[in-house]
């Protein structure tokens, strides 16, 4: 969870008040069960699912621009998101390419970039908000906008753009308010096209830098200044044997600081930072270098009365540096930061100051602390604050998965999730998670992908294609006591191990080859197989076996063992078998075939124990890859599409298929869980949203929803409150309720009832009945206001109505209101 600290709600009133039995009864025996996909999946506030670019503040919320259309929350934002201190949201239209640039303007948020249009809205690079659309300024401009700044009361901007409405106006231009003017033009005497893509302002002096050696004519060695009439070089300027970049500029204490690529300042050795003092270029400090990537300097900012710089390094000086440090006045120091990336090096793109903590963006997937290793690392998606001793990710999200899930399964009670994930909500997990109620926990780094999982005696098993977890050597198969990791002998094949079964009080697992046993001193194989196994189940006393084995005689792809011989089942299938279970008394065969024994059967087929019968008309799709009972329902998981609607997992009911209300979900669906008892399916795989609802690779299918938002909150002349559930709402277990955009540092007071009223008074809709009482608490300096509870056991199907209202100083009444929830016991 966030350590962010700010004032919480606490439960103890509440649970006094829903003691009121009699409402609960009378409010339970009127309601309809509500089925759907659980809200709760979502990483809020985890970060931005892509590199930033640029970053601001803007009335109080942080806005970034970033390279591809992000995953924000689980909703698509297009190169422009808002962050309110608990979610991430959307900005209008967006913009169809990356925003490179945000500068707020005297209230009113610029954004420029390599866009041109925001919609239907053509806006040639640079826009402004208007509160409810993005708009052109001016005539924009014909080239890719890399800055903005405020200089002498306007709104400058720099690129690599010549003209705005075909009206020249060189690489430096000025927006008078109606149109945009002339500033300067860049030249570039080296190899490639001139470029400017930093602005910084000390009232008096504009000054620029880029890939240029000119300004107007002036020579300028990729930094100048501006005075108003002229252009000149800055003390020699910076180079690196003629070439160089400038990132960014920033004016602190009457001196200029310039960030990039470059190792010589008018004659001064430097490395990628340098501080012009108004006479000479001075060195701040150490070298910033990187062990494997060439480094660069990419951002800087001021806070606290330092300047931090961010980049690619991970040095400064030879001492570890994670892409930022801290210059205290005399020299550049390390501080943590952020490392890890998914394809290029980690980086630090974009900084800025607010509420109290300096943010930094990039391209980077986890955070670490001052003085930490960089392994392991906690997750944090391109953002992240650092408060002068410790970092921090955005939000409390402790759900969702960052890349595929291959299996979940049960140990001790406790969800597992393997597949190739690096994290998992919060929780470092490379390749392995367990859910202990509250949040994912990492259990060993697998240097490979998770297949399958096993309880087994109470300790957990793991197959896949690792060698190694936590530097020990495995090859394929380990187990968890529940202190520390076992390998077992030299592993059971160098192919590793894709599935797992006990069967006559053994564990077998499946591999490419012969299947194998484990005998409690060694792996023995079994059984002689051509090709490979990559499921197990055990049925009816028999081991049953399936997979891919197009070489075996007498039938192909799925057997069965009784400890002693190894047969074909009815003649097999015609393709892969990716999937087994037990369904009304019948073992159920999934996979990529469309006959079964001799038979059409499409992708799905049920054997009694002498031949093979439909499972009503099959599944279309390309496999079926999982099974699991869902109170009385056989439920279907794979590549497939449910003859009545939804996609990558349907429902059976005894006589047809059929989707999940709302739809399925967007991607692969590997594996499915299910907890009847609860009315709960957990879903795994590599998608992005079930049922419309985001859901990171993870997701829950509620018989009946724990919760649901009514509408959206009283639009405030600022932002509209929110109002959001986390967690779930059972008897004994934690439930978090979150107003997030009320107005900073005021009262906010959550009320609760046991009807629906919507009654209009003080400006705003009030939703519940307000019967069970209200609860005060005071929105902190992002506006965000926790409440924290444990529910007590109620009767199944008790619906429970929350909303908050908040004092709001720029609405007429002084109060607007969030959206109202709906809680039911499940």
């Amino acid at each position: 969870m966030s350590t962010t600290p700010y004032p919480m709600w606490r439960a103890a009133p509440f649970l006094l008040c829903v003691c009121l039995v009699s409402l609960f009864a009378a409010s339970a025996a009127a309601q309809t069960a509500r089925s759907g996909w659980s809200p709760d999946q979502d990483t809020p506030g985890l970060g931005v699912g892509g590199r930033v670019f640029s970053m601001t503040t803007w009335g109080n919320e942080l806005v970034v621009g970033t390279y591809k259309s992000p995953s924000v929350d689980g909703i698509d934002a297009a190169h422009i998101a808002r962050y309110d201190g608990l979610r991430w949201r959307t900005f209008g239209a967006g913009f169809e390419q990356p925003v490179r640039a945000l500068l707020d303007f005297h209230g009113v948020l610029v954004a420029g970039g390599e866009f041109r249009w925001s919609g239907t809205t053509n806006v040639e690079h640079v826009a402004f908000w208007d509160g409810a659309a993005w708009r052109p300024l001016g005539a924009g401009l014909d080239g890719i906008v890399w800055d903005l700044c405020e200089h002498a009361g306007e709104v400058y901007a720099a690129g690599v753009f010549t003209s705005s409405g075909g009206v020249p106006v060189g690489h430096v231009a000025r927006f008078d308010g109606v149109s945009w003017h002339p500033v300067g033009t860049a030249t570039y005497s080296t190899l490639g096209d001139p470029a400017v893509y930093a602005l910084a302002s000390d009232g008096t002096q504009l000054f620029a830098g880029g890939e240029f050696t000119a300004m107007n004519g002036a020579p300028a060695s990729h930094v100048a200044r501006w005075d108003g009439s002229a252009w000149q070089g800055v003390g020699g300027g910076l180079n690196s044997f003629g070439y160089g970049v400038v990132r960014d500029l920033l004016v602190h204490g009457g001196r200029l600081w310039a960030a990039g690529a470059f190792g010589i300042a008018g004659g001064v050795s430097v490395r990628d930072v340098a501080v012009w003092d108004g006479t000479t270029w001075v060195r701040p400090g150490p070298d910033l270098t990187n062990q494997v990537y060439g480094s660069d300097a990419r951002s800087l900012c001021v806070w606290n009365g330092d300047v931090y710089v961010g980049g690619s390094f991970d040095l400064v000086g030879g001492v570890p540096a994670r892409r930022i440090v801290r210059h205290d006045g005399s020299t550049l120091l390390p501080c943590g930061g952020p490392v890890h990336a998914e394809v290029n090096p980690a980086s630090v793109l974009a900084m800025v100051a607010w509420g109290g903590r300096l943010w930094c963006a990039g391209e980077f997937q986890g955070i670490v602390q001052p003085g930490a290793p960089e392994f392991p690392a906690t997750a944090c998606f391109h953002v992240a604050s650092f408060d002068g001793t410790s970092w921090e990710r955005l939000g409390t999200g402790d759900f969702g998965l960052d890349a595929e899930a291959k299996v979940i399964g049960t140990w001790q009670g406790k969800r597992v999730i393997g597949g190739r994930m690096s994290y998992a909500g919060t929780a470092n997990a490379t390749g392995l998670a367990v859910f202990d109620g509250g949040q994912w926990q990492r259990l060993g780094t697998f240097s490979g992908t998770v297949w399958d999982v096993l309880d087994h005696l109470g300790d957990l098993w793991v197959a896949g294609d690792f060698t190694q977890v936590n530097g020990i050597t495995v090859n394929g198969v380990a187990r968890w006591d529940g202190q520390q990791w076992h390998a077992l002998a030299n592993g059971p094949s160098p192919y590793g191990a894709f599935a797992m079964a006990v069967y006559q009080g053994q564990v077998h697992v499946g591999t490419v080859g012969n299947p194998r046993r484990w005998t409690g001193t060694t792996w023995q194989p079994f059984a002689t197989i051509f090709g490979s196994i990559t499921e197990m189940h055990v049925h009816n006393g028999l081991l049953y076996l399936g997979g891919s084995t197009p070489f075996m005689t007498g039938g192909k792809h799925l057997f069965q063992w009784d400890g002693t011989n190894l047969s074909a089942v009815g003649g097999g299938t015609a393709a892969a078998v990716d999937a087994l279970g037990s369904y009304a008394g019948d073992l159920v065969v999934g996979g990529r075939f469309t006959q079964a024994g001799g038979q059409p059967m499409l992708h799905v087929a049920r054997w009694n124990g002498s031949t093979f019968l439909p499972l009503g008309v099959g599944l279309p799709g390309s496999t079926v890859a999982d099974f699991a009972i869902l109170q009385g329902d056989l439920v279907a998981a794979g590549d497939l599409h449910a003859p009545q609607g939804g996609d990558y997992v349907a429902r059976f009911d005894g006589a047809q298929w059929r989707g999940f209300d709302g739809g399925g979900t967007d991607g692969f669906v590997s594996s499915v869980l299910a907890d009847s008892a609860r009315g709960e399916l957990f879903v795994a795989g590599w998608f992005h949203h079930a049922g419309g609802v985001p859901s990171p690779n993870f997701a829950v299918w509620h018989e009946r929803l724990p919760w649901w938002s009514l509408g959206s909150g009283t639009p405030s002349a600022r932002r509209p409150p929110r109002l959001e559930a986390l967690s779930t709402f059972v008897g004994g277990e934690p439930m978090q309720l979150h107003v997030s955009s009320a107005e900073e540092n005021t009262l906010a007071i959550l009320g609760f009832g046991t009807a629906r009223i919507d009654v209009q008074a003080l400006g705003v809709t009030i939703v519940p009945s307000l019967d069970l009482g209200l609860f005060l608490g005071i929105a902190d300096h992002l506006g965000r206001a926790p409440f924290d509870s444990t529910w007590p056991a109620l009767p199944t199907g008790f619906l429970l109505y929350a909303q908050a209202f908040c004092l709001d100083a720029s609405m007429q009444e002084q109060f607007s209101a969030t959206n109202a929830i709906a809680l039911q016991q499940p």
